[in-house]
């Protein structure tokens, strides 16, 4: 029999001989129909042989198989990030590695998983802050950088009489720092969109900075909701190109003219 990636997957309940092993050894050959296919296994406990072969049936993790080459997979998506049961569009052996695809205008969410040859490791941190995957914004055909952190918190807070105002903080260092804070709200329940302020303010230069921004005085029962986002312009004072952070949640409150 020809153990392959076909027909010897990753876990498989493996009737069976477990062969003497060293003693203190966690470790036991399998030998399965009279042909050893090398295959070893690490049983769920430790299990010391000494002198008699014992037969097990079990569910096995594999730690080795007949093994694939190692590869990395490449994935990506046009507005949101892969998905972990996505078709790989690309493959290369090593890193760092070019696409043979180009890109069009967009906001492109890239991911790799490496397969060793035996197991996948699950998307791998690319993005500067630990994101499983690279955002690249394209605009005009060239390459836009990645996202400013969001803030690091948003709360609303009311006054008396509808007054309604946000706080918010956020800290970033180096060259994705955001410019400005991007305010968007509705007061009639709808949810406020992204990327699109009715409100901005500077940030500052370096270190923490926080934020509180009154709103118009709110009539009571109105469900008031908020999106506060970071966002830097990555073009020029007349021609902006505006770059917003990605993770925006929206805070709500029902007014209370007490």
């Amino acid at each position: 029999m020809a153990w392959t990636a076909a027909n010897c997957p990753a876990f498989a309940n493996v009737p069976g001989t477990v062969q003497a092993s060293p003693v203190g050894q966690p470790f036991s050959r399998l030998v399965r129909g009279g042909v050893a296919p090398s295959l070893f296994i690490r049983l769920p406990h430790t299990t010391v042989f000494n002198r008699y072969a014992e037969h097990w049936r079990g569910h096995v993790a594999m730690v080795y198989r007949v093994s694939n080459a190692p590869v990395y997979n490449i994935y990506w998506r046009l507005g949101s990030a892969p998905k972990d049961d996505d078709v790989p569009l690309e493959t290369t052996p090593t890193l760092p590695y070019t696409t043979t695809t180009t890109f069009a205008d967009g906001e492109w969410y890239v991911a790799v998983k490496y397969f060793n040859g035996i197991t996948y490791s699950g998307f791998l941190p690319l993005g500067p802050h630990g994101e499983t995957y690279l955002k690249i914004i394209v605009s005009g055909g060239v390459v836009v950088g990645n996202p400013p952190l969001a803030p690091q918190f948003v709360q609303l807070a009311q006054g008396s009489a509808g007054a309604i105002s946000v706080e918010a903080g956020y800290s970033e260092s180096g060259d994705l720092r955001a410019d400005e804070w991007a305010i968007a709200y509705t007061n009639d329940g709808t949810t406020p969109p992204t990327d699109t302020p009715t409100i901005t303010a500077t940030i500052g230069a370096s270190g923490f900075v926080s934020l509180r921004s009154a709103f118009p005085t709110q009539a009571s029962g109105a469900t008031f909701k908020c999106r506060v986002q970071t966002r830097r312009n990555d073009g020029t004072d007349t021609v902006p190109v505006w770059v917003y952070s990605d993770r925006a949640p929206v805070v709500t409150e029902v007014i209370d003219t007490y």
